[in-house]
Protein backbone atom coordinates (compact mmCIF):
# COMPACT_ATOMS: atom_id res chain seq x y z
CA UNK A 1 0.00 0.00 0.00
CA UNK A 2 2.68 2.29 1.34
CA UNK A 3 4.53 1.42 -2.22
CA UNK A 4 1.66 1.93 -4.37
CA UNK A 5 1.03 6.51 -3.16
CA UNK A 6 5.03 6.81 -3.64
CA UNK A 7 4.37 5.29 -7.06
CA UNK A 8 1.33 8.20 -7.61
CA UNK A 9 3.49 11.20 -6.08
CA UNK A 10 6.51 10.38 -8.26
CA UNK A 11 4.13 10.05 -11.15
CA UNK A 12 2.34 13.22 -10.19
CA UNK A 13 5.56 15.42 -9.27
CA UNK A 14 6.76 14.14 -12.82
CA UNK A 15 3.67 15.29 -14.64
CA UNK A 16 4.14 18.62 -12.84
CA UNK A 17 7.45 19.02 -13.82
CA UNK A 18 6.83 18.31 -17.56
CA UNK A 19 4.25 20.89 -17.27
CA UNK A 20 6.19 23.23 -15.99
CA UNK A 21 9.37 23.02 -18.35
CA UNK A 22 6.75 23.06 -20.95
CA UNK A 23 4.91 25.94 -19.88
CA UNK A 24 8.96 27.35 -19.33
CA UNK A 25 10.00 26.19 -23.21
CA UNK A 26 6.53 27.48 -24.68
CA UNK A 27 7.44 31.06 -22.93
CA UNK A 28 10.76 31.23 -24.06
CA UNK A 29 9.67 31.06 -27.32
CA UNK A 30 7.18 33.49 -27.57
CA UNK A 31 9.54 35.87 -25.92
CA UNK A 32 12.47 35.07 -28.16
CA UNK A 33 10.71 35.24 -31.19
CA UNK A 34 10.62 31.78 -31.95
CA UNK A 35 6.63 32.10 -33.15
CA UNK A 36 5.76 32.82 -36.76
CA UNK A 37 3.14 35.13 -35.50
CA UNK A 38 5.30 37.95 -34.52
CA UNK A 39 7.34 37.51 -37.89
CA UNK A 40 4.28 37.74 -39.78
CA UNK A 41 3.53 41.17 -37.94
CA UNK A 42 6.82 42.44 -38.26
CA UNK A 43 6.77 41.88 -42.02
CA UNK A 44 3.33 43.34 -42.36
CA UNK A 45 4.41 46.50 -40.34
CA UNK A 46 7.48 46.45 -42.70
CA UNK A 47 5.75 46.51 -45.88
CA UNK A 48 3.20 49.08 -44.33
CA UNK A 49 6.25 51.16 -43.97
CA UNK A 50 7.88 50.60 -47.58
CA UNK A 51 4.21 51.68 -48.75
CA UNK A 52 3.87 55.09 -48.19
CA UNK A 53 7.49 55.54 -49.55
CA UNK A 54 6.57 53.83 -52.83
CA UNK A 55 3.21 55.79 -53.02
CA UNK A 56 5.27 58.33 -53.03
CA UNK A 57 6.85 58.72 -55.62
CA UNK A 58 3.96 59.65 -57.75
CA UNK A 59 3.43 62.31 -56.21
CA UNK A 60 6.91 63.47 -56.61
CA UNK A 61 6.97 62.37 -60.52
CA UNK A 62 3.55 65.00 -60.50
CA UNK A 63 5.20 67.30 -58.49
CA UNK A 64 8.08 67.75 -61.02
CA UNK A 65 5.87 67.63 -64.03
CA UNK A 66 4.42 71.22 -63.54
CA UNK A 67 8.55 72.22 -63.36
CA UNK A 68 8.90 70.83 -66.99
CA UNK A 69 6.11 72.49 -68.42
CA UNK A 70 6.52 76.00 -67.13
CA UNK A 71 9.79 76.07 -69.83
CA UNK A 72 7.18 76.83 -72.88
CA UNK A 73 6.04 79.58 -70.89
CA UNK A 74 9.53 80.62 -70.21
CA UNK A 75 10.25 80.70 -73.81
CA UNK A 76 7.71 83.19 -74.60
CA UNK A 77 8.21 85.25 -72.37
CA UNK A 78 12.09 85.12 -73.75
CA UNK A 79 10.59 85.27 -77.35
CA UNK A 80 7.65 88.49 -76.38
CA UNK A 81 10.58 90.58 -74.24
CA UNK A 82 12.83 90.28 -77.07
CA UNK A 83 12.35 94.13 -78.82
CA UNK A 84 11.57 93.94 -82.62
CA UNK A 85 14.35 95.60 -84.46
CA UNK A 86 13.30 99.08 -85.73
CA UNK A 87 12.90 99.04 -89.79
CA UNK A 88 15.57 100.54 -91.61
CA UNK A 89 14.53 103.65 -93.62
CA UNK A 90 16.58 103.58 -96.33
CA UNK A 91 17.44 107.15 -98.22
CA UNK A 92 15.12 107.96 -101.40
CA UNK A 93 17.31 107.62 -104.70
CA UNK A 94 17.93 110.82 -106.29
CA UNK A 95 16.23 111.13 -109.30
CA UNK A 96 17.68 113.32 -112.13
CA UNK A 97 15.59 116.44 -112.46
CA UNK A 98 13.15 117.52 -115.48
CA UNK A 99 14.61 119.60 -118.21
CA UNK A 100 13.34 122.55 -118.92
CA UNK A 101 13.75 125.38 -120.94
CA UNK A 102 15.65 127.43 -118.70
CA UNK A 103 18.23 124.70 -118.32
CA UNK A 104 19.60 125.24 -121.35
CA UNK A 105 19.85 123.24 -125.24
CA UNK A 106 22.54 120.85 -124.03
CA UNK A 107 21.14 119.95 -120.65
CA UNK A 108 17.40 119.06 -122.95
CA UNK A 109 19.77 116.98 -125.52
CA UNK A 110 19.95 114.24 -122.34
CA UNK A 111 16.39 113.44 -123.42
CA UNK A 112 16.23 114.27 -127.06
CA UNK A 113 14.50 111.64 -129.48
CA UNK A 114 17.25 111.00 -132.28
CA UNK A 115 15.25 109.65 -134.46
CA UNK A 116 12.75 112.62 -134.84
CA UNK A 117 16.50 114.71 -135.23
CA UNK A 118 17.48 112.52 -138.22
CA UNK A 119 13.64 112.93 -139.68
CA UNK A 120 14.35 116.35 -139.21
CA UNK A 121 17.55 116.69 -141.17
CA UNK A 122 15.76 115.41 -144.19
CA UNK A 123 14.99 119.87 -144.26
CA UNK A 124 18.36 120.56 -144.39
CA UNK A 125 19.84 117.79 -146.74
CA UNK A 126 19.06 119.37 -150.20
CA UNK A 127 21.80 122.13 -149.03
CA UNK A 128 24.28 120.22 -146.24
CA UNK A 129 26.22 117.39 -146.64
CA UNK A 130 27.32 115.22 -143.23
CA UNK A 131 30.19 113.58 -144.90
CA UNK A 132 33.50 114.97 -143.87
CA UNK A 133 34.84 117.78 -145.70
CA UNK A 134 32.19 117.51 -148.56
CA UNK A 135 30.39 120.70 -148.76
CA UNK A 136 26.95 121.58 -150.87
CA UNK A 137 25.08 124.85 -151.40
CA UNK A 138 26.25 124.87 -147.65
CA UNK A 139 29.41 123.73 -146.11
CA UNK A 140 29.37 120.25 -144.73
CA UNK A 141 27.98 119.55 -141.16
CA UNK A 142 30.19 116.59 -140.10
CA UNK A 143 31.18 117.67 -136.19
CA UNK A 144 29.27 120.92 -136.67
CA UNK A 145 28.39 120.70 -132.88
CA UNK A 146 31.34 122.56 -130.93
CA UNK A 147 32.89 123.33 -134.07
CA UNK A 148 34.29 126.70 -134.58
CA UNK A 149 31.78 128.86 -136.76
CA UNK A 150 33.18 129.58 -140.34
CA UNK A 151 35.83 126.96 -140.87
CA UNK A 152 34.68 124.35 -143.42
CA UNK A 153 37.93 123.97 -145.86
CA UNK A 154 36.46 125.08 -149.58
CA UNK A 155 33.32 126.82 -148.66
CA UNK A 156 32.90 130.60 -148.59
CA UNK A 157 31.12 131.99 -146.07
CA UNK A 158 29.24 135.65 -146.17
CA UNK A 159 31.17 138.40 -144.31
CA UNK A 160 28.95 138.38 -141.62
CA UNK A 161 29.47 134.60 -140.93
CA UNK A 162 33.22 134.54 -140.88
CA UNK A 163 33.07 137.51 -138.43
CA UNK A 164 30.70 136.34 -135.81
CA UNK A 165 33.61 134.00 -134.15
CA UNK A 166 33.51 131.75 -131.64
CA UNK A 167 32.12 127.80 -131.34
CA UNK A 168 28.48 125.98 -132.67
CA UNK A 169 27.72 125.34 -128.74
CA UNK A 170 24.21 123.81 -128.64
CA UNK A 171 22.60 126.91 -127.65
CA UNK A 172 24.18 128.98 -130.29
CA UNK A 173 22.93 126.51 -132.62
CA UNK A 174 19.49 126.82 -131.37
CA UNK A 175 19.50 130.53 -131.39
CA UNK A 176 20.73 130.46 -134.75
CA UNK A 177 18.42 127.93 -136.19
CA UNK A 178 15.47 129.77 -134.98
CA UNK A 179 15.64 132.54 -137.28
CA UNK A 180 19.18 132.31 -138.86
CA UNK A 181 18.49 135.81 -140.69
CA UNK A 182 17.97 137.38 -137.19
CA UNK A 183 21.20 136.33 -135.74
CA UNK A 184 23.00 136.53 -139.43
CA UNK A 185 22.27 139.04 -141.31
CA UNK A 186 23.27 138.64 -144.70
CA UNK A 187 24.16 134.82 -144.18
CA UNK A 188 23.11 132.83 -147.03
CA UNK A 189 21.10 130.83 -145.88
CA UNK A 190 17.76 130.56 -147.00
CA UNK A 191 16.11 128.32 -144.59
CA UNK A 192 13.46 130.03 -142.63
CA UNK A 193 14.10 128.31 -139.31
CA UNK A 194 12.46 125.72 -136.66
CA UNK A 195 10.24 127.58 -134.00
CA UNK A 196 9.61 124.67 -132.00
CA UNK A 197 12.33 124.22 -129.67
CA UNK A 198 11.62 120.24 -129.34
CA UNK A 199 12.49 120.51 -132.64
CA UNK A 200 15.76 122.33 -132.72
CA UNK A 201 16.72 119.83 -129.38
CA UNK A 202 16.31 116.59 -131.00
CA UNK A 203 17.93 118.05 -134.65
CA UNK A 204 21.02 119.29 -132.82
CA UNK A 205 21.41 116.04 -130.63
CA UNK A 206 21.21 114.19 -133.80
CA UNK A 207 23.80 116.21 -135.64
CA UNK A 208 26.10 116.17 -132.43
CA UNK A 209 26.38 111.85 -133.25
CA UNK A 210 27.73 113.15 -136.30
CA UNK A 211 31.34 113.23 -136.32
CA UNK A 212 30.81 113.89 -132.76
Amino acid sequence: MFNTMIKMAGGVGVALVIYVLGSWVATTLYTTGGGHGEMQQTDVTEAEADAPEAAAEPEAVAAAEPEATAEPETTTAAVEATPTPAPVETAPTPTAPEASADSGIEALMASADLARGEKLFKKCKACHKLAQGKNATGPSLFGIVGRDVAISDGFKYSGTMSALGGAWTPDRLSEFLTKPKVMVPGTKMSFAGLKKEIDRVNLIAYLATIGG
